[in-house]
This record gives structure tokens, sequence and C-alpha cells, in this order.
């Protein structure tokens, strides 16, 4: 029988990358990316193109990849948009646009690979969060509300589907992730030096080890932060 495959939606950036270069070393990897982006520069992945928050397009794209004798083991979501502004220059579109990158593209992975799950009572769903998950900053009142909402789907998640074999856990990202967008934007200015980020890889290896805990130890929330970081 085929290894069970790791579907990474919203596998765009260096975390992606390294979530995919993580997995593919002993499962078959499918990446999903938004239509128009390059696909995942890893030998072995294979990028989906696709519009993420679209449930039905979701579904057709994994369902062959959970017939005959495939299956999907992990799903890790790590989809989201970001953007920073002062309250009075959002407006109910901007809340709108954050909540599907974030929670409506969780919805539409969930929803595709939750079937195959179930019938196996067996499976592993990792949501990746970040500061705001658990922390409003001042002019990210959108993209918290976005955070906070998909942290609260994770824990809904979690205690519907653990007694069913399916472990579910959110990741709090808390800090800047190396080489990211975020971390060039910011620690471009010389807020944040280099080893105070989040190493990528680090961040991939610790997803592996929620994916393969023991069923009677399960994690559901876990904090990774540098060392150097304040909390």
């Amino acid at each position: 029988m085929t290894a069970p495959a790791v579907v990474v939606a919203g596998a765009g950036g260096v975390l992606g990358e390294a979530l995919c270069r993580e997995f593919v070393r002993d499962a078959p990897v499918i990446a999903l990316r938004r239509e128009g982006s390059p696909s995942v520069p890893v030998a072995g992945v294979r990028t989906l193109h696709l519009p993420l928050d679209d449930g039905k397009a979701v579904a057709e794209a994994l369902h062959p990849y959970g017939a005959g004798d495939q299956s999907i083991g992990l799903l890790i979501h790590n989809a989201a948009a970001l953007r920073i502004a002062p309250f009075d220059e959002l407006d109910r579109a901007d809340f709108e646009a954050l909540w599907r990158a974030s929670v409506g593209t969780a919805l539409a992975a969930v929803k595709a690979v939750l079937p195959g799950m179930r019938a196996r009572q067996r499976g592993c769903l990792l949501f990746c969060g970040a500061t705001a998950s658990v922390r409003g900053g001042a002019r990210f009142a959108a993209f918290a509300a976005a955070k906070f909402a998909l942290r609260g789907l994770a824990q809904s998640l979690a205690r519907e589907l653990q007694p069913e074999g399916i472990h579910v856990a959110h990741l709090v990202l808390d800090g800047l992730i190396a080489g990211s967008a975020a971390a060039q934007r910011f620690a471009g200015g010389g807020q944040a030096p280099h080893a105070a980020q989040l190493d990528p890889a680090a961040i991939a290896s610790s997803c592996r080890q929620l994916a393969e805990q023991d069923r009677s130890a399960w994690s559901h929330e876990l904090d990774l932060r540098p060392w150097q970081e304040r909390f």
C-alpha cells in the first residue's frame, strides 16, 4: 500500500517549501497553491494550482489521492493573507478577504480530506497560526480576527474529531520566520536579527513531531518562538 499522502494547503513561501521538503522524504506530498503562483521547487512534490477557498475545486483536485489504495494521512494548513492598517482604513471587504484566506481555505481543505480520515479513523490536521492568533495588535485588526477564527476552528475540530481517531493541532508561530516576506519587511529595518527569527526547517520538524505523536499523548496547541523573542 502507498504511504499516506501529506497535503500542504498554502505551500508558498519559505515555510511552505520547508514543510514540503520535510515530508517528501518518506511520503507523497501534494502542495496546494493559488492560481498563477510558481510550483514548489522541491523534487518529488506535486503542486496543484487552484483557488484554495473553493471547496469543490479542492475536493476534486484531491480526490485521486484518496482513491484506491491511496490515502491522505496529514493536512497542514499554512494559507493566510496579511493586511496591516489602522482600523479606520479597513472595511468589511478587508475582513472578509483575510477570513477567506485563513478560514475559508481551511474549511475547503478539511472538508476535502476529512471523509477519508473518518473512514480509516486515523489522520492528522495541523493549522499554522501566528502571534495574532492569541494577541491582537494595533493595526492588525483584520489579520487578528481571521487568525483568532482559525484557532477557534481548530479547537472545535479537535473536540469533535479526536474521539474519532483524528489528531488536530494548532501551532502559534510567535515570531518572524527567517527568509519570509514578513521578515524582509520588518527585520529589513533592523528590528530583528536573523538569529532571533524562526527557522522554517525547525518549524517543519516540529510539525513532523506533532504528526507522529502517539495517540495516548496528543498535543493540541504548540507555541514556537525564537529563544530571543519576548512573550
